[in-house]
């Protein structure tokens, strides 16, 4: 894969690519939707096109506009041959990067009420809804996104705590990677299905209330915190006591993170189907290769 910014040039394969992406669409609201009439010689002057190329074909583009306080993603389309191989996704991370690059701390977007696959895959990557209003004759869903720069993520301090209240925590929104565990042990523990769970360094993390009543199955550096008292499982302590795993179920305050994979599907429970389009692994992320590869 390439990924290179668009130059004037291009403008005439970023409009045959966007029509035919959004040809499907015209079925649904009964017109040609906005992007399949822009003008991309000015668009090109006047935003951002970054373009993904895979075995030399342009592939798919994401348009994003730098406004006064945060990065509007214009539009993100992605060629049919091309659909269903995570670009869309990718081209999302990349905005987020883009935006964090450029000081951002927000990230919005704005589709077609009737794009519903679109809305909810804006959802699955964290986009919240903030509106809907009347636009071209349909309806716009308004969404957006906070994005962390990692150099400013230690000076935010999320909250956690257990279910009756027991105990409090605080850590650090620096998590280093957030993952949905489809273990055994996980599923036990926490009575569900899977446990979406974040990483990150030990130290970042401290009891701010009822650390009496903290009890270690295992032991201090390997081992699952829970209440003592109500039976919440806050944490896991791994890597030999540097890291850990807490229970994204129990945070208070919505981290700038949101799980990239699920891991350990070979032992998902027989009764749960995974709906999402997040890649699957077998095991661990490092030690295996997606599902189905």
């Amino acid at each position: 894969m390439e990924l290179r910014q668009a130059v004037a040039a291009d403008a005439p394969a970023i409009r045959e690519l966007t029509r035919e992406a959004y040809a499907k669409w015209v079925p649904v609201i009964g017109r040609e939707p906005k992007p399949m009439a822009a003008d991309y010689a000015a668009a090109v002057r006047q935003h951002r096109f970054d373009l993904l190329y895979v075995d030399g074909k342009l592939a798919a583009l994401i348009e994003t506009i730098a406004e006064a306080d945060h990065l509007l993603v214009e539009n993100v389309a992605v060629s049919p041959a091309f659909q269903g191989r995570g670009l869309g996704r990718k081209l999302m991370a990349h905005a987020e990067q883009i935006a964090r690059s450029s000081g951002f701390g927000e990230i919005r977007l704005y589709t077609n009420k009737l794009f519903a696959g679109n809305v909810q895959l804006y959802s699955r990557l964290g986009y919240r809804l903030d509106r809907e209003e009347e636009l071209n004759g349909g309806i716009a869903v308004h969404m957006s996104k906070p994005v962390t720069n990692p150099a400013k993520a230690s000076e935010r301090t999320l909250a956690g705590k257990c279910y009756c209240g027991a105990v409090h925590y605080a850590v650090a929104d620096a998590f280093a990677y957030a993952l949905n565990c489809h273990c055994s042990n996980c599923r036990r523990t926490t009575g569900s299905a899977f446990k979406p769970f974040a990483g990150i360094a030990r130290d970042r993390l401290r009891i701010i209330q009822g650390k009496e009543n903290v009890l270690i199955f295992g032991d201090e550096n390997a081992g699952n915190m829970h209440c003592k008292a109500c039976g919440s499982l806050l944490y896991s302590v791994v890597r030999d006591g540097a890291f850990v795993h807490v229970t994204m179920g129990t945070l208070v305050d919505a981290p700038a993170i949101r799980p990239t994979a699920h891991i350990f599907v070979g032992s998902k429970a027989r009764w749960f189907t995974i709906t999402d389009d997040l890649p699957q692994y077998q095991g661990h992320v490092e030690a295996a290769r997606p599902a189905g590869d």
